[in-house]
């Protein structure tokens, strides 16, 4: 599982599971450098760019559990997390959702709140769509209802 976007400054970058590894280009995609790992354990990373250009990783948890953010003022050289080894929490669930950015940068994110693998698990299946907004002062994350006031 992984996932790249272009960084305001026109590199891609791309996160991959299970330990975050992260790459970059510079010309379009032809060449990458090699993977480097920051040592955070996750599946289903997705990445937005938000308009300041912060980017941002979306992303499940083996350590913690649930869908999970993170994010970097730096082109994904160093994250902003509540842990060095989890993000911040967005949805107790099974931890695989995807988001897009709005108008006004706040992230609108779907994820499904059942996750097993087993047949019954489908009887509680749910979509659930939730805002989420990085704090001005980059110091964690705030949960907004699904649609702005």
């Amino acid at each position: 599982e992984a996932n790249a976007v272009q960084l305001p400054d026109g590199r891609l970058v791309l996160m991959a599971r299970p330990e975050g590894d992260i790459c970059w280009s510079s010309d379009q995609g032809r060449t990458w450098t090699t993977p480097v790992t920051f040592g955070m354990r996750l599946f289903a990373p997705s990445l937005y760019v938000l308009p300041d250009g912060t980017l941002v990783s979306l992303h499940g948890s083996y350590v913690r559990g649930a869908l999970r953010l993170i994010f970097s003022r730096d082109g994904g050289l160093t994250w902003i997390a509540p842990g060095k080894d989890y993000g911040f929490l967005v949805d107790n669930c099974y931890g695989y959702g995807k988001a897009c950015v709005l108008p006004d940068g706040t992230l609108l994110v779907a994820d499904q709140g059942t996750g097993g693998h087993a047949g019954g698990d489908a009887k509680s299946m749910a979509l659930r769509l939730l805002r989420v907004r990085l704090r001005p002062d980059h110091s964690g994350i705030d949960l907004l209802p699904p649609v702005a006031p």
